[in-house]
């Protein structure tokens, strides 16, 4: 039991004592059931659908599309009021 034992006031008390939790650590030692899980893990459809990846990419092209918006207006407006150069020509 290491260095600090129980102090034994009496001896076959505590003999006795030590075979009995010792038969009941043999007991529920025949009676331990395996427990390794051989089965695979359940999937959980939330974490399969990936909802939040999902939301930031749908963010992430709405902030592309309105950047981009933004930007070729700005594009059109600076080829409007630039008068010094001629528009570029539109061909089909």
């Amino acid at each position: 039991m290491g260095d600090r034992e129980i102090p034994k006031q009496n001896r076959l008390l505590t003999e006795r004592w030590e075979s009995y939790t010792l038969s009941l650590h043999q007991l529920q030692v025949r009676n331990a059931k395996p427990v390794i899980q051989v089965n695979s893990p359940v999937e959980y459809g939330h974490l399969l659908t990936r909802a939040k990846k999902r939301q930031q990419g749908n963010d992430r092209a709405q902030i592309i599309e309105r950047d981009n918006l933004k930007l070729l207006v700005r594009s059109i407006y600076h080829l409007l009021t630039t008068h010094h150069h001629s528009p570029p020509p539109l061909t089909d």
